[in-house]
């Protein structure tokens, strides 16, 4: 609802990589609320947060009600999987060229 964060992912040699930044309007937490599983990625305010709480039966009900909003919230899941293994992939790269 207002405010931003940052959403990094350690990588297995300890460093946090930034993947995004979140901002007013978008949601996290998506990944772990479907997977049930806990998120690979941390989300960190850049300031001050105001943020509401879904659980999964409400978003399951949204999605009974408007299954559009799987697709698209499909997409939003992919498209940040994706981000967090490129940024996953080019520390290795690094790391390797470094190495």
């Amino acid at each position: 609802m207002a405010g931003q964060a940052l959403v990094t992912v350690t990588t297995e040699f300890g460093m946090d990589l930034e993947v995004m930044t979140i901002l007013r309007g978008e949601f996290f937490g998506e990944m772990a609320l479907f997977s049930g599983e806990p998120s690979p990625v941390s989300v960190a305010a850049v300031d001050d947060l105001q943020v509401p709480a879904m659980y999964s039966d409400a978003v399951n009900l949204m999605i009974e009600r408007q299954p559009i909003l799987e697709r698209e919230l499909g997409q939003i899941i992919e498209a940040r999987s994706k981000a967090v293994s490129m940024a996953q992939q080019t520390e290795n790269e690094i790391t390797q060229q470094n190495g």
